[in-house]
């Protein structure tokens, strides 16, 4: 949809009595419109992982005007709330995300349809990728940009991803789907074949898709576009029982929920890193952390400052008392004593930690320790943890009740500063 509001332009006009007059009130209006809309995006759209938010203010013959796109229509809102306040002489016209058009029609929603889906900041082939979907990873789509779909993920990341990687569905199929009977993958990979036992496709660790029955040792499955093949059984779990599990030890057996992670976690030694990575066919850092929560049933933020957020600073006196599963943090500090985060990990125990660098690997903080690394050590910015009740956790929350796996599926809620 595309927002236009009119405002008179006489206090602009009026204002002209010369032409150094006209200068300063045209410099006064540029300055005052910019630093509007600065501030209505440090409200509403403060993190652009997570917003769309490009609004400019441009000088046109006719007057001033405000143009763009933004997925936030409470910012764009708010903004026309304070125009019409101030009566400034300003035409807005900013498109609203997703747009209501043929190029989405009826289908608003998509489904991730190959192994690993790359989803880039630009939609562009050339510019490397930001983040990874697994398969069945649904994704809201925002708008086209040939080849490309601009969607937001789960966790709320928004970027590009090729057209040909996704199927798109109506918001009835995408319920349909979220409400059949579903396996994920727990394996650290497996590959999906045909009758004949050809291989169809690699799958990864997370991947979630159709269950159509089971076959003793073998389920058959289909995916988002409705083709079909067959995963071994010991591969798979249904994923309404794998995800109750892990809501239900989260809630009530945290050591349990503790031991699981850690498992996950050591299940992807050996991964490769890959910047943008989030699958067991390579991770980053905080893609790494990321993907071992979503394991345990939980959508953490993507990056490591956001994960960082979403977690307490935890007081210990040694490494050694750092807690098992809790997140460690490394970089450095400003000039202004806060601490600016570089990479992350999971502790394990007496200091130890998994992480993902050149590949996932265990160091150890501990100087005692024959794996300690001086070069973290020195970078180390402290402990953190994360509440398992997720009640007061930013933008975490089970992968059961998140918005885009309900039946139907929701639009994410708009949270302010975020």
């Amino acid at each position: 949809m595309l927002a236009v509001t009119r405002f008179s332009k006489l206090l602009l006009l009026s204002g002209c009595l010369s032409v150094a007059g006209c200068a300063c009130v045209t410099t006064s209006i540029d300055s005052e419109l910019a630093e509007m809309v600065a501030d209505v995006a440090n409200i509403y759209a403060a993190d652009a992982r997570l917003s769309v938010w490009e609004v400019k203010v441009n000088e046109t013959s006719d007057g001033w005007t405000i143009e763009g796109k933004t997925d936030r229509k409470e910012a764009l809102d708010e903004l026309n709330s304070r125009l019409h306040a101030k009566k400034m002489p300003v035409d807005v016209r900013v498109t609203v995300l997703p747009q209501d058009n043929a190029q989405i029609g009826d289908k608003p929603w998509a489904l991730v349809n190959v192994s690993v889906a790359t989803v880039k900041k630009e939609p562009r082939f050339a510019v490397a990728a930001t983040t990874q979907a697994l398969a069945g990873t649904p994704l809201r789509l925002l708008e086209f940009k040939a080849p490309f779909w601009r969607v937001q993920m789960p966790d709320g990341y928004i970027g590009w991803v090729h057209r040909l990687q996704i199927a798109r569905m109506t918001e009835q199929e995408l319920s349909d789907w979220n409400a059949s009977r579903r396996v994920v993958v727990t394996a650290r990979s497996t590959t999906l074949t045909n009758e004949n036992g050809t291989v169809l496709a690699p799958l990864t660790a997370g991947s979630i898709l159709r269950l159509i029955e089971k076959q003793g040792k073998r389920v058959w499955v289909q995916l988002p576009d409705g083709n079909s093949g067959f995963l071994r059984t010991i591969d798979v779990r249904e994923a309404n029982t794998y995800f109750a599990f892990y809501d239900r030890v989260r809630k009530e057996a945290p050591r349990t929920f503790v031991r699981h992670l850690l498992g996950n976690a050591k299940k992807l030694l050996g991964t490769p890193y890959l910047w943008g990575g989030t699958s067991t066919n390579g991770v980053d850092c905080s893609g790494f952390v990321s993907l071992v929560w979503r394991l345990n049933g939980v959508i953490l933020s993507r990056d490591a400052d956001q994960q960082i957020a979403q977690a307490e600073k935890l007081v210990v006196h040694s490494v050694e008392d750092i807690p098992a599963g809790s997140l460690v943090a490394f970089g450095k500090k400003n000039e202004a004593g806060d601490n600016i985060v570089r990479h992350i990990g999971i502790a394990l125990e007496n200091g130890d930690f998994i992480h993902s660098l050149g590949a996932v690997r265990i160091e150890s903080l501990s100087p005692n320790s024959p794996i300690y690394s001086a070069y973290f050590a020195e970078r180390f910015l402290g402990a953190y943890t994360i509440d398992l009740s997720l009640q007061d956790v930013p933008n975490a929350e089970a992968l059961s009740e998140n918005a885009f796996y309900q039946v139907p599926a929701k639009k994410m809620s708009v949270n302010k500063s975020h």
